[in-house]
C-alpha cells in the first residue's frame, strides 16, 4: 500500500498496517495496526533477530485526541539464541483500565 493510500484510509477511519524497516535489516523495526473506526491502535516492536520485544494495544477514548495504553507486554530476551516467546524469557505485562486502575505482572 502506498503512503497516499494509507493516508486516505486513515482519514476515512479504515484499517491499515504500517511496517517500519531499516536499511540492511531483514526484520521490521515496528509494525503498527491502525483502525480509528474500531478505536484501536496496535504496535509491535522487533529486535534484529525478528523477535517481538514489545506488544502494545491502545484504544481511542471518547476524546479523539487521547489514546489509552490498554495492554503492554515486554519480552527481555537474555541472549541471541533464545527463541521468541520462550517460556524462560523474562516478560512484563501491564494492563490499564479507563478508570485509572491497572495490573502489572
Amino acid at each position: 500500500m502506498s503512503v497516499e493510500e494509507a493516508r486516505e484510509r486513515d482519514a476515512a477511519g479504515l484499517p491499515y498496517v504500517v511496517v517500519y524497516r531499516a536499511a540492511g535489516r531483514e526484520a521490521p523495526r515496528e509494525v503498527r495496526l491502525v483502525s480509528w473506526r474500531d478505536h484501536h491502535v496496535g504496535l509491535c516492536v522487533y529486535d534484529a533477530q525478528g523477535r517481538r520485544t514489545h506488544d502494545l494495544d491502545m484504544r481511542l477514548l471518547d476524546d479523539p485526541t487521547r489514546l489509552l495504553r490498554r495492554y503492554t507486554v515486554r519480552w527481555d530476551y537474555t541472549g541471541s539464541e533464545m527463541a521468541e516467546f520462550d517460556e524462560k524469557c523474562p516478560r512484563i505485562t501491564v494492563e490499564f483500565l479507563p478508570n485509572g486502575r491497572g495490573r502489572r505482572a
